[in-house]
Formats: C-alpha cells, structure tokens, sequence
C-alpha cells in the first residue's frame, strides 16, 4: 500500500507521514493516508487488484482446474 501511495504522491511524502503498514489492518492504513487524492488512488488500485485476482480464480476454476 505505501508503495502505491508514494507512486501517487511521491516517497519523501509518504516517509514523512511515518505510516507503518506491515501487519496492520489495510482499512486503518488506508484511512491514515492524509492526501484524500492519494487515498483514493491507492483504493481504486487495491479495487482493481481483487478484481483480476477474482476473474483469473474464476477463469481457473471454469477450466478445471484442480488445486482451487
């Protein structure tokens, strides 16, 4: 997630806001990015990330395949 944040925003800001996201509830994290552009960004990423994950799941398991 800081990694998508200081794509957007750029990583001197997202050193500086000190956010420690390993381990931690990706919900606080992301409620944690101060820049609401950045936030949203970052959201819209994960969003689509979990969406192909889900389609090549379903691909895999509409083609048979056993280790689902």
């Amino acid at each position: 997630m800081l990694a998508l944040a200081a794509y957007n925003a750029g990583p001197a800001k997202v050193r500086a806001w000190g956010l420690q996201a390993w381990g931690q509830d990706q919900d606080l994290v992301l409620a944690a990015i101060p820049l609401a552009e950045t936030r949203v960004y970052v959201q819209r990423v994960l969003w689509h990330y979990r969406f192909f994950k889900r389609m090549q799941e379903l691909k895999r398991f509409l083609n048979g395949d056993a280790q689902l």
